[in-house]
């Protein structure tokens, strides 16, 4: 929302950059002729209209009027589309002071775009975000009562109904209830706690900066940036301090950190390409150590449980070291020539048990013939038989 309404007042103001604004009140000016050279109907034309209705001439007396609505509807779309560019201009200098830190500028250009546009984005979304009452009016509704009424006799303005329909709880103007206590902004208190804050943030970070504490100050200066998108000194501040940080995880060999880190740099403050190319490079070769010693580490353990005897273990160890590192393939052969002598041992343990018409302990055995040795010839089709067998067993019983 805020890179939207920083957007729209850049391109509006350009547009008033671009002829000044002295230029801009001149042209607003041209283009509206006097008022009295654009009466709907001149005075003496007014009068023909009333004659006519006297004199019961009423088609003519329905033309002239039905020819004056149609040149009001007019200038009022006329004067709608020029009042509600005016709001947007009041807008977007409130949004010029803000920046600026100047916070009652920035709120009496708010105000008064509202009093031209009740609903202009710009200004609804900076009062309600950066600004708060430190008073609260109640106001109880009468019968009859509208946004303009109640405007009028709280802030003495019915151009004030703006503070109405969106800063009160008074709820939609068609469903207002009499003798309900709704409560509405003094707008003489309003003010802006981030502006507030941002005083003591900036000398904060500051000071931080000078101890360089880099760590610490990026929270506050982050929080500067949310409210205050573009500060030059917060922006300054929180790049360059990226840049520490980055320098201080590439000389920890943290360099997975710092890549990271200096995607948060913003791309304008510094070339960064060199040193990103740099942490690249150092990265892969330390990837590369990491795996080295992963796959020593792994290949040591697997021959440990080769000695031992634990070849499904080595097996298990082996099969994770990077095939073709080092002794690995002709470890591995060792292993699975233990492990086919070994399965073989256990597909006879379950022919022993199947003799015994013990089928639960041959189709145990199998099982474990084929953990040992998934292609074994006869196991899979051994422990088939042996459950087609158990089943018509429990079918007899």
């Amino acid at each position: 929302m805020r890179a939207t309404i920083h957007s729209l007042c850049t391109l509006i103001l350009l547009l008033i950059g671009l002829t000044g604004c002295t230029g801009l009140e001149t042209n607003r000016s041209s283009s509206i002729q006097d008022p009295l050279l654009d009466v709907p109907l001149r005075p003496d034309h007014q009068l023909r209209a009333i004659e006519a209705e006297r004199n019961q001439e009423y088609l003519a007396a329905f033309e002239y009027w039905q020819a004056a609505e149609t040149q009001i509807k007019q200038k009022i779309s006329e004067l709608s589309a020029q009042v509600k560019q005016i709001s947007e201009e009041h807008a977007c200098k409130g949004v010029e002071f803000y920046q600026a830190k100047q916070g009652a500028k920035a709120l009496a250009s708010f105000l008064l775009s509202l009093t031209y546009d009740p609903d202009n984005e710009i200004a609804l979304q900076y009062l309600r975000s950066r600004y708060k009452p430190e008073r609260l009016i109640t106001y109880s509704i009468q019968e009859n009562d509208s946004y303009r009424n109640i405007a009028s006799e709280v802030y003495g303005s019915e151009r004030y109904r703006f503070a109405v329909k969106h800063f009160s709880d008074a709820g939609a103007e068609n469903e207002l209830l009499p003798r309900t206590i709704i409560t509405l902004p003094d707008l003489d208190t309003l003010y802006s706690q981030p502006l507030k804050d941002y005083r003591q943030d900036i000398l904060t970070a500051r000071k931080l900066f000078h101890q360089k504490h880099y760590h610490e100050l990026l929270p506050i200066v982050r929080s500067i940036l949310d409210n205050h998108p573009g500060d030059d000194e917060a922006s300054y501040i929180m790049n360059y301090s990226l840049l520490k940080i980055a320098n201080l995880q590439q000389s920890q060999e943290q360099y997975k950190d710092a890549l990271y880190t200096l995607t948060l740099v913003d791309p304008s403050f510094t070339k960064l390409d060199d040193k990103i190319g740099e942490l690249s490079k150092l990265r892969q070769g330390q990837l590369s150590k990491q795996r080295e010693l992963r796959n020593n580490q792994l290949l040591i353990q697997g021959k440990t449980s080769l000695a031992l005897g634990n070849y499904y273990q080595a097996f298990e160890q082996l099969r994770d070291v990077d095939p073709g590192f080092k002794d690995r393939e002709s470890v591995l052969a060792q292993v699975n020539g233990r492990l086919k002598r070994e399965a073989e041992v256990h597909f006879k343990k379950g022919i022993s048990h199947f003799i015994q018409e013990d089928l639960t302990a041959a189709i145990l055995e199998w099982e474990y013939t084929l953990k040992l040795d998934p292609h074994h010839l006869n196991a899979s089709s051994s422990i088939s038989k042996a459950r087609e067998l158990l089943e018509k067993v429990r079918e007899l019983n």
